[in-house]
């Protein structure tokens, strides 16, 4: 896959933390064991501080944004998670110290992710 697809990247210019799209491809992402196709990333109040260079929320530069991920998996060289598995990811230093989920695709520790379950009907008793 030598595509590139659009991420949220946050950079130093001028000592401020500014935010803006850039193309990145999968070998500019970090070298973790599972990759992610990002379905989902929310938009928090820690998000909104990091993007909007009100906060110095990302801990190093180039960063990318969003503290949070819900995707399935792509690649995995972990035997604790296999393509197709649907996964979710909040915290772990993401849009802090590690890249975060503002981005089409990211490599993720296998420990970070947990299981997303299927929605199934809501439980009335």
């Amino acid at each position: 896959m030598s595509e590139t697809f659009n991420a949220l990247v946050i950079d130093l210019v001028d000592g401020k933390p500014q935010a803006g799209f850039r193309a990145l491809s999968l070998g500019d992402l970090p070298d973790h064991d599972v990759l992610v196709e990002i379905a989902f990333s929310g938009l928090n109040y820690k998000d909104g501080l990091a993007i909007s260079g009100k906060g110095r929320i990302a801990r190093r530069t180039p960063m990318v944004g969003g503290i949070d991920i819900a995707g399935t998996v792509v690649e995995s060289r972990s035997p604790l998670w296999k393509a197709g598995d649907r996964v979710l990811v909040n915290g772990f230093g993401l849009s802090e110290t590690e890249w975060g989920g503002y981005s089409r695709f990211q490599r993720l520790k296998p420990e970070w992710l947990m299981t997303l379950l299927p929605a199934g009907p809501a439980d009335v008793s």
